[in-house]
């Protein structure tokens, strides 16, 4: 069922809010226009459900693909983050992979979430690029965490 959000268009337009044009913009978004744009909304548990139905297929999907054979520089790094788990705040690592193909494109190669951030966690994802294609990697930029490059030579020697 649509819902018609046209009073809701009006009041940001009133408010001086400028709907982004293009992803530049989109990442410019204030916190203020944020919440300009999340109040008076409220979503239930099941649009919640629903959505996220919809979204893990094509999630998967994505983490799936395959990805080009060679990669100039693959940045490897986490940032962590605490988040409720089971009624309990946890911290919890998101590892992510972004690589620089050869024509010097970015591409997201995939982010994965772990107790925390190791050589071994990282040795796993490391072998799943390998699995999806990747043949090699000219350089590995990371942290230096202790056992980072030892992962990086046995999935890339």
């Amino acid at each position: 069922m649509a819902r018609d959000i046209s009073s809701f268009t009006k009041r940001m337009a009133n408010q001086g809010f400028k709907w982004p044009r293009n992803q530049s913009e989109v990442r410019q978004i204030t916190k203020q226009q944020l919440t300009w744009l999340l109040d008076g909304l409220s979503v239930s548990d099941t649009t919640v459900s629903r959505i996220t139905d919809k979204i893990l297929p094509v999630a998967k999907e994505w983490q799936q693909r395959p990805v080009e054979s060679i990669y100039a520089v693959v940045f490897l790094d986490a940032i962590h983050y605490h988040v409720r788990s089971e009624g309990q705040i946890v911290k919890k690592a998101v590892c992510i992979a972004i690589g620089l193909d050869l024509d010097g494109r970015k591409d997201v190669l995939g982010m994965w979430v772990g107790e925390n951030e190791s050589a071994r966690f990282w040795a796993t994802i490391l072998n799943g690029l390998r699995n999806r294609g990747v043949e090699d990697i000219f350089i590995a930029c990371t942290d230096n965490l202790t056992g980072f490059d030892t992962a990086i030579h046995a999935n890339f020697p």
